[in-house]
């Protein structure tokens, strides 16, 4: 199930079974867009924050990132020029996990 049907499911309970203690409930997103929480507000003024992670073999796709620094940097080499290198990758998850490569330029 991703995780924005999750959370519009835990919404619709939060409102619907929990309406004596809930106030609103959101759903806040990243600026991607993709989902980062459910924010309930809730009648004695606090807020309660749900999140949700992904665990999609999370050690796997952690070897993978030396591939894909190269994979990157090779990609660069031909396509961009022998001036700009991938960086560090970072695993995001969110709606679906991808990996986020930045290109350094050297001089």
């Amino acid at each position: 199930m991703p995780i924005l049907t999750t959370y519009r499911a835990l919404r619709t309970i939060a409102l619907d079974e929990f309406a004596d203690v809930t106030v609103s409930a959101q759903i806040v997103s990243l600026p991607t867009g993709d989902p980062l929480k459910l924010r309930l507000d809730i009648v004695d003024g606090s807020l309660l924050n749900v999140f949700i992670s992904v665990s999609e073999a999370l050690s796997r796709r952690q070897r993978r990132s030396r591939y894909r620094f190269l994979k990157v940097t090779n990609w660069l080499i031909s396509e961009v020029g022998n001036l700009a290198v991938g960086d560090t990758p970072t695993l995001i998850i969110a709606e679906r996990a991808v990996w986020r490569v930045p290109v350094q330029a050297s001089a």
